[in-house]
């Protein structure tokens, strides 16, 4: 599903999720290797009008990964463990995008390649330190939204 729609379907889990992908400036990118082993890559993101989109240079193993299985997981960045800051995961696959957004904007098309992320699922976690408590805020197209909260640690 396309950033729009899941932003359309849930405004508040997207727009948090927005937050701690801009606040950061940098995701990690998980995908899978030709042998089938997890890879993680730091990646840039934006919110191209309806898109949230993703660069990486032609060749790299990223874009090979994303080429081969376009099936991936986006995560927000942490400043450090036991921070409270919102724990942010976009999983679903890439399609081809030609937003010209980032450090890739000025680069010749050739040199790059642009992936937009259709959202499978999306998960925030949310911290009360001082409560012990974590709150799990899921999406899903086919479930909606749900709320968990649990004891942490």
């Amino acid at each position: 599903m396309s950033w729009a729609r899941f932003a359309a379907a849930a405004p508040e889990l997207a727009g948090l999720c927005r937050s701690r992908l801009e606040e950061a400036g940098i995701a990690l990118l998980g995908t899978l290797r030709s042998d089938g082993a997890p890879r993680i890559d730091p990646v840039e993101t934006h919110i191209a009008g309806d898109e949230l989109v993703l660069g990486a240079m032609r060749g790299t193993a990223k874009t090979r990964a994303l080429r081969r299985d376009p099936r991936c997981v986006l995560h927000s960045t942490l400043s450090g463990p036991n921070t409270g800051e919102p724990d942010v995961k976009l999983s679903g696959s890439v399609e081809p995008s030609d937003a010209r957004v980032g450090w890739w904007a000025e680069r010749p098309p050739e040199e790059v390649e642009v992936y937009s992320l259709q959202v499978d699922e999306a998960v925030a976690i949310e911290w009360d330190l001082a409560g012990a408590r974590m709150l799990i805020h899921r999406w899903k197209p086919s479930e909606g939204e749900t709320f968990t909260e649990r004891p942490y640690p």
